[in-house]
């Protein structure tokens, strides 16, 4: 699977290369970095719509395997044949402000942006510890919200893009009912074996969204 993202990262870039030109652009078209070689795919379309204006949205996949109990509890190391498998897409909607001097114009320079976030994610553990894989299970979830942050995007040559950001973020998580593949488990402790598998926690989330994107402007 990341094979094949890195390979629709490549191709993306080839074929936008091949539309790029040399005149001031009003265009940029970007992919996260490094995260095509951890499982996801980030690509985002900006439009600079006058001089200090642009929008973008932005767009994601993601198919990480955790075989490693990163998202639940293993202090003995006894569940090391356990896995969790996170797919599926976030949707970023963004307005950007570029403080621009004489000789910066969108979408070059210093910036602050407004962004709205939308993602759904479902979720597939897969229990290898107990002789009758008793906690095997699939759930989903939502996430929503939104932030502000400030950033630097350089174009180099009129072509190459490199954006770096950061801003503080606010989402609200909804986790949808957990299907038990032995429905047995949701009938017994059904705390205890959401808190087995790790199950994220439904409510509000404030954090930190940085990142690097490279790209091409056209």
């Amino acid at each position: 699977m990341k094979k094949n993202l890195l390979t629709l990262g490549l191709l993306f870039f080839v074929l936008v290369t091949s539309f790029a030109q040399k005149a001031d652009p009003k265009n940029v078209v970007k992919i996260g970095f490094p995260v095509v070689f951890v499982g996801s795919l980030n690509l985002a379309y900006e439009r600079a719509i006058n001089e200090k204006v642009s929008i973008q949205i932005g767009g994601g996949y993601r198919h990480i395997v955790d075989d490693y109990g990163f998202t639940w509890s293993d202090p003995d190391n006894s569940r090391a044949d356990d896995s969790k498998i996170f797919s599926g897409y976030t949707l970023v909607p963004e307005i950007k402000y570029y403080l621009t001097n004489t000789t910066w114009s969108a979408p070059k320079g210093f910036y602050i942006s407004a962004f709205g976030r939308y993602g759904k994610y479902d979720v597939n553990f897969k229990d290898n510890t107990t002789t009758t894989n008793d906690y095997n299970a699939k759930y989903s979830y939502t996430e929503s919200g939104g932030g502000v942050l400030g950033g630097f995007q350089f174009i180099v040559a009129k072509v190459f893009v490199m954006d770096f950001y950061i801003g503080p973020q606010f989402k609200v998580r909804t986790v949808q009912p957990i299907v038990w593949e032995d429905p047995r488990i949701a009938r017994t402790n059904p705390k205890n074996a959401a808190s087995y598998i790790g199950v994220e926690k439904d409510g509000q989330r404030p954090g930190v969204r940085l990142g690097f994107n490279i790209g091409i402007a056209f």
